[in-house]
């Protein structure tokens, strides 16, 4: 499904599957995707960027199940979402990503808020964030595994040069780091940082 250049649109109550990205939406306004089923996709399970303009996005009760390369990749958007399930996201052939929630910014300052998500068996990371506001409310972020082409990482959270805070949540079962943030600022409260292990070959992390 492609929405693009448009305003409103509302996807709901759908199951989506396909060789490649799930859900794409880029230069839309003010969607809403709701009660949404996404699994086994080639690609990204659900897209949201602004390549073709400014883009934002509500979701709600979303389940992203076996997609490849993210589950979940936001570039520029504005998004809230809520009830949000991300897990199983397979790497690409070469090995690289399968990460749960994948969002890259440009410094632009779109605000991501993400309440009652769970992330789990992604590779690499639970979530990735760079240069761009991440706020995660009451999440369960469990069960990293490590990259399939070397082994390493398998964080619950990675934030880098961008403003992220977390509260009420469980980041737990993961590998190296429960949190990971380097050249920005976190605000932690109210969370639980648990039975985080070490990376394959890395001994120094994990606690």
């Amino acid at each position: 499904i492609d929405i693009s250049n448009t305003v409103g649109v509302e996807v709901r109550g759908l199951s989506v599957t396909g060789p490649s990205i799930g859900i794409s939406v880029s230069g839309a306004e003010d969607v809403v995707v709701d009660h949404v089923r996404i699994h086994d996709t080639g690609h990204y399970g659900f897209d949201a960027e602004d390549v073709l303009g400014v883009t934002s996005v509500s979701i709600s009760e979303l389940v992203v199940e076996r997609a490849s390369l993210a589950g979940v990749f936001l570039s520029e958007a504005s998004v809230t979402a809520s009830d949000v399930l991300v897990r199983d996201t397979q790497p690409a052939v070469t090995g690289q990503f399968g990460r749960g929630i994948n969002i890259e910014g440009e410094d632009k300052g779109n605000p991501i808020v993400i309440e009652h998500c769970i992330v789990q068996r992604n590779h690499e990371a639970g979530v990735v964030a760079q240069r761009q506001p991440l706020t995660l409310s009451a999440c369960l972020i469990e069960d990293g595994l490590p990259s399939a082409l070397d082994g390493t990482l398998g964080r619950g959270i990675s934030a880098q040069q961008m403003s992220l805070e977390v509260i009420g949540s469980v980041v737990r079962r993961n590998l190296a780091q429960a949190v990971f943030v380097a050249n920005g600022s976190a605000s932690i409260r109210e969370t639980v940082l648990r039975d985080t292990e070490s990376a394959q070959g890395d001994l120094r992390h994990g606690a």
